[in-house]
């Protein structure tokens, strides 16, 4: 959820990896080596792996407009150690949420009437082939990676949305 709450006040990809290793480094770098202080422990887990010691940069540099409190649940939601992360109770009790300007009550939110929304969805591309069309949108998942498109997909009714793959 820390991923996910950075991203939304980033507008972007908070922890990109393009490989295991990789993303490792991403995360170094945005979030400090953890150190025993960090995550005790941490040593005794299987296949452990002792990287470079990299500092925490402040929180603050990467999150220029965003409040004292919502960083406190940042760094909280993104702490090395499970045992120290917060739990989405524990998240949802934080002080960020109990702040002004208080979140609009449900029955103000913006609701669109049953029926009236359109569903505009490009048409789908899969196998990494930029513009190839989905042979038919009824044909399953698998068929589409093993690349044959005579696998029929069961019928999933109305409900069943088209997906851009890139």
């Amino acid at each position: 959820m820390g991923c996910v709450l950075a991203e939304l006040m980033l507008r972007t990809p908070y922890l990109p990896g393009t490989s295991d290793l990789n993303q490792l480094e991403t995360i170094f770098r945005a979030l400090g080596t953890p150190s025993e202080l960090d995550w005790p422990d941490m040593a005794k887990l299987p296949n452990f792996v002792r990287f470079q010691p990299m500092e925490r940069p402040p929180i603050k540099a990467t999150f220029t407009g965003a409040s004292d409190d919502v960083l406190d649940l940042l760094q909280r939601l993104l702490a090395f150690d499970p045992l120290r992360r917060l739990t989405a109770e524990q998240a949802l009790r934080h002080p960020y949420f109990q702040n002004d300007p208080r979140p609009t009550p449900p029955e103000k939110l913006p609701r669109v009437a049953p029926g009236t929304a359109k569903a505009a969805a490009p048409a789908p591309r899969y196998g990494g082939t930029a513009g190839a069309a989905l042979p038919d949108a009824k044909r399953s998942r698998d068929a589409v990676e093993d690349g044959g498109a005579d696998s029929p997909a069961p019928d999933l009714g109305a409900t069943r949305r088209r997906l851009v793959f890139d």
